[in-house]
């Protein structure tokens, strides 16, 4: 045998990962995983609740201006604002005392 020639290493100098470290590294990579899944699903589901309560709160303003609308209509209620006013310049009236006597 020349000196050139491979020689079979011992066993405990071959590089790579023992299988303890293999299967710490799944077990982190899995808890890491399932946190940020976690996370995912609570932000998504939280959202959700919110678009569906802003949508509730949007339609009752809605449906709260339509009913307005429609009671003002059947009550005969003026808009003060559209009918002129010809005694703007006109005083008020001061009551008279009371006569005593």
């Amino acid at each position: 045998m020349t000196s050139t020639e491979s020689q079979p290493s011992p066993a405990g100098s071959e590089q790579g990962f023992t299988l303890v470290e293999l299967l710490v590294y799944i077990t982190l990579t899995l808890l890491m995983t399932t946190m940020v899944f976690s996370f995912m699903f609570d932000f998504w589901g939280t959202s959700a609740t919110l678009e569906a309560d802003s949508e509730t709160f949007t339609t009752r303003q809605d449906a709260g201006d339509i009913l307005r609308d429609t009671l003002n209509v059947a009550s005969g209620l003026i808009d003060q604002n559209s009918i002129p006013d010809a005694h703007v310049q006109v005083a008020i009236p001061v009551m008279a005392p009371a006569h005593t006597g």
